[in-house]
């Protein structure tokens, strides 16, 4: 046997593409407005980072407040499992750690639900919106290719906002992933629409931050990216959204390997581009 062959320990861990989308995933979460928010509460905080929740004793059902307290999971927690590098990750899979970050929400949205309609005092609604809702449906499962009638209402920024030339390397990078192609299939294909809730109607739960190939082609039309670094955020939500959606059906692997793939073909083309302003990794 070759000196280089693995170890049983190697086999075991997470690939390194593997934690590299768990990483972009995460830091997408992590980077999130609602938590840069200085009006979010400390108790919604917790919630979202520790996986705790303020007056929890007081909750009456008691299997709601079993499955609460069964396995505390916030994101603060879900990132010291991933660890900084593959051998300290504590997801052997993509699909374990997306679980943990499905399972993040889904307590705070179960949480919020009881709050709301139990103790509508230290109900947060900007914590069950950030759980449950989102200004825009995206596209983690397929739909059809018939660009969508424009509903957003975005107002673009008159004192900060992309340049022109900024934005035209936005546009650039959005129609060289709309049109990559491996073997003739056009991987992206998926991701151009919304994703159709009346089907998938798990996919508001799941997924509480939607976003679209068509949604960023529209956002840039109106103006509404103030930075490069918000338009790749958006970028990277298309597909770490189908990693978290997908993560439990076996076989929407295909979906995910193409999912993996345009997240480095996007990053690629970013470093490529060399904005005025580079964004964040």
């Amino acid at each position: 046997m070759s000196g280089e062959s693995p170890t049983n320990k190697e086999k075991e861990r997470i690939s390194k593409p593997a934690h590299a989308a768990c990483t972009q995933v995460l830091a997408m979460l992590l980077g999130h407005e609602t938590l840069q928010s200085p009006s979010l509460s400390t108790a919604a905080r917790s919630a979202l980072l520790d996986g705790t929740y303020a007056n929890i004793d007081a909750v009456e059902p008691a299997d709601l407040k079993a499955k609460l307290t069964r396995k505390t999971m916030g994101l603060d927690v879900v990132q010291k499992l991933l660890g900084s590098k593959p051998s300290r990750c504590r997801f052997k899979t993509c699909e374990r750690f997306s679980k943990d970050v499905r399972l993040v929400f889904q307590n705070i949205l179960l949480y919020q639900s009881y709050l709301k309609d139990h103790a509508p005092k230290v109900y947060d609604p900007t914590l069950f919106e950030t759980s449950q809702l989102s200004p825009e449906p995206s596209s983690a499962a397929p739909s059809s290719h018939k660009p969508p009638t424009p509903t957003l209402s975005h107002r673009p920024s008159s004192s900060s906002s992309l340049s022109d030339e900024d934005k035209a390397k936005c546009h650039g990078i959005v129609q060289r992933i709309m049109k990559y192609k491996e073997m003739g299939v056009a991987m992206a294909a998926p991701f151009f629409n919304p994703v159709d809730v009346s089907m998938y109607v798990d996919y508001k739960v799941k997924i509480p931050h939607r976003m679209h190939l068509y949604g960023v082609q529209q956002k840039l039309s109106t103006g509404a990216y103030a930075s490069a670094a918000a338009f790749v955020q958006d970028m990277r939500l298309i597909f770490a959204n189908c990693l978290v959606y997908n993560s439990e059906v076996i076989l929407s692997a295909k979906i995910r390997e193409h999912a993996v793939k345009l997240m480095h073909v996007l990053e690629q083309l970013v470093e490529q581009a060399s904005f005025d302003q580079t964004p964040n990794a």
